[in-house]
């Protein structure tokens, strides 16, 4: 299971569902009943980041029925979070608010700090894809403080380009490049999310400052390391900003 999540973050999406796959096949021949349910709970954010949103939420809710009953509440806020993500790509923002909400006072309680900064970012974008970039960016705004003495790197970075494309909504592309430089100084170059995010960012402040030909490019890129590594959620969005140009 630890190599699936390693491969997740790395790009390697096929590698890491064999990994929690095997995973998940040999939990259950030893019977060890957490090794499934956490296995299960990956599963959940593996498929979804390969754009199979149906097989996602099918799972997230066999794991969160099983934890629930079971009391084991840190894979149950776990697998709320990465289900809130579909419901958001699904344009469902109520409910992912509603299930952010639930999730965070979970963690919360649980002390889990970087479930607690992972709920924060969820809420900060579902407000911007509301329209409700000022109270996005509030709420961003202090997150960065907290994560800049902190040691995740990643949400530090997807924090920033949260505050980038808030800007950008906002109208102020100047204050936008200045985020977007910063979170292209942080990036991880193993993450493929926090890379992949960078790229859709920077493609749509070029796009906004009419450097086309630049856009383009970049949009170009994205879909071929979307497409390479099977991260078909970035892929589309990709697509969605070549559509554009």
């Amino acid at each position: 299971v630890n190599l699936g999540i390693l491969q997740m973050e790395s790009g390697d999406l096929k590698g890491a569902h064999r990994s929690l796959a095997r995973g998940l096949a040999l939990a259950s021949q030893a019977q060890k009943f957490l090794g499934n349910l956490e296995a299960r709970a990956n599963l959940v954010l593996c498929v979804q980041l390969a754009g199979d949103l149906d097989s996602s939420a099918k799972l997230h809710r066999e794991v969160a029925s099983i934890s629930a009953e079971k009391g084991y509440r840190h894979v149950l806020h776990a697998s709320e979070l990465t289900h809130a993500e579909t419901l958001l790509f699904r344009g469902h923002f109520d409910e992912a608010l509603q299930t952010i909400q639930l999730a965070e006072e979970g963690v919360v309680s649980l002390r889990n700090t970087s479930s607690i900064f992972t709920a924060r970012l969820q809420r900060a974008s579902v407000l911007h894809h509301l329209g409700m970039y000022q109270e996005s960016q509030v709420r961003l705004s202090k997150l960065r403080s907290e994560l800049e003495s902190s040691r995740y790197r990643v949400p530090h970075v997807l924090c920033l380009l949260g505050i980038a494309n808030n800007f950008i909504s906002l109208g102020d592309p100047v204050a936008s490049q200045k985020y977007i430089d910063e979170a292209s100084k942080a990036l991880s170059g193993g993450n493929m999310v926090s890379n992949l995010s960078y790229r859709g960012a920077l493609a749509r402040l070029l796009w906004t400052r009419a450097e086309l030909s630049s856009a383009r490019r970049v949009c170009i890129l994205m879909a071929e390391t979307a497409r390479k590594n099977g991260y078909k959620l970035f892929l589309f969005e990709a697509w969605l900003h070549l559509s554009r140009i």
